[in-house]
């Protein structure tokens, strides 16, 4: 009898979600009722079982494929942002490798122009110091008189 009744509410919720019931329908929910069902009929309500039960497998088959489907973009979306991230962040590094490798010339520049000044500043005051100093030899050197020989 579980059966039937399995039928019968297969058949009543087709016949609600068509909104309407048909008077084959309507014979077999009858006859149902009144335990015995016609061999046309049953095949009926099997066929209509059959197609409803069709249905939710089809309608659940395309809701996996479509919730395949958004997975699968969805990882292809979030692979190419993370590309386009690691891209993005490589570049800037080297953009920052490259900034800090022109400061580091200039640094140097800048370093061996003051010390070419230092080294020209301290030739500079050698060369002051020299002038300053006298020369003991030329101090001590006399003039050398000059001798007529007859």
């Amino acid at each position: 009898m579980s059966g039937k009744q399995s039928f019968t509410k297969a058949l009543k919720k087709y016949q609600a979600t068509l909104g309407k019931a048909s008077p084959s329908n309507e014979a077999v929910e009858q006859s149902l009722d009144s335990g015995h069902v016609p061999e046309d009929k049953l095949g009926d309500l099997l066929a209509i079982v059959s197609r409803e039960n069709s249905r939710k497998k089809e309608e659940e088959r395309l809701k996996k494929e479509k919730a395949e489907k958004e997975r699968v973009e969805n990882d292809i979306k979030e692979k190419e942002e993370k590309k386009k991230e690691k891209e993005e962040r490589v570049e800037r590094e080297k953009l920052e490798k490259e900034k800090e490798a022109k400061k580091k010339e200039e640094d140097n520049k800048k370093k061996k122009e003051y010390e070419k000044k230092i080294k020209e500043e301290e030739v500079r005051k050698e060369g002051e110091v020299i002038r300053e100093t006298p020369n003991v030899a030329d101090s001590t050197s006399l003039p050398i008189a000059e001798t007529k020989f007859e």
